[in-house]
């Protein structure tokens, strides 16, 4: 299949990237100013980067918060950010002329949204009906569901944290003209399932109509500087 490559910078999303972090101080050890950590001190911490503090909870041994994140942020960068970001803080708070580790090394990430996996799902399968292709005799329109293996899960761990990134990704055709086919899909999936270990993602299901594909994929943390980046413009545009 002759492939066009993209780059991030030539597309524009319509996106909702939201993602809930969680992770302690070094062995759990009480760290009293990091229960005073306000949700707006820490939004001010970070915006620098463009990254935006929804909500925050904290106590003297954890923090949780919840960030809005630009289509070319990467999970593992956006901890790293976030991380070194309150560790300065920290660190300034208590007063250590020195540098000090106070908060653990790991931590927990997953995306977040107002539509569950269910609802996605059942939006995939529905779209031939939607499109009004389900009647005809022989529907333009493909759609597979696959089960993750112990492989993709192995190859899409982080080191030092545990991740649970899923995005639904929309790409439609210029001025949506009708130029795919259920071979076509097919033809697209199989493309994508061929180079999803080169992306650093794992597709879950595909949904290939005239107009439009749609994937649900689990994607990378982008821990490792030398693999795929992981970030949601990337995916989006080695997808297209």
């Amino acid at each position: 299949m002759f492939t066009q490559a993209y780059q991030p910078h030539e597309l524009r999303f319509a996106y909702c990237y939201r993602v809930y972090f969680r992770w302690h101080t070094l062995r759990n050890q009480p760290c009293p100013p990091l229960a005073k950590l306000a949700a707006e001190e820490l939004s001010d911490l970070v915006r620098t980067y463009g990254i935006e503090g929804l909500e925050c909870a904290v106590s003297d041994v954890e923090i949780l918060t919840l960030v809005s994140l630009q289509p070319q942020e990467t999970i593992a960068s956006c901890a790293s950010k976030l991380k070194g970001r309150v560790s300065k803080w920290l660190n300034e708070k208590v007063g250590s002329t020195q540098p000090l580790q106070l908060l653990g090394r790991g931590y927990f990430a997953c995306t977040v949204g107002k539509s569950t996996r269910e609802e996605v799902e059942q939006y995939l399968d529905d779209q031939g009906e939607h499109h009004h292709y389900s009647k005809r005799q022989l529907p333009p329109v493909f759609v597979e569901r696959y089960e993750l293996s112990a492989e993709d899960q192995e190859r899409l761990m982080a080191r030092h944290a545990w991740v649970v990134a899923q995005f639904h990704i929309v790409l439609a055709t210029h001025r949506r003209k009708g130029v795919f086919g259920s071979k076509e899909g097919q033809a697209i999936a199989a493309e994508w399932r061929r180079r999803q270990e080169e992306m650093r993602i794992a597709i879950i299901k595909v949904f290939v109509c005239a107009r439009s594909r749609a994937s649900r994929c689990t994607i990378a943390p982008g821990s490792v500087a030398s693999r795929c980046r992981g970030s949601f413009d990337e995916c989006g545009a080695r997808c297209l």
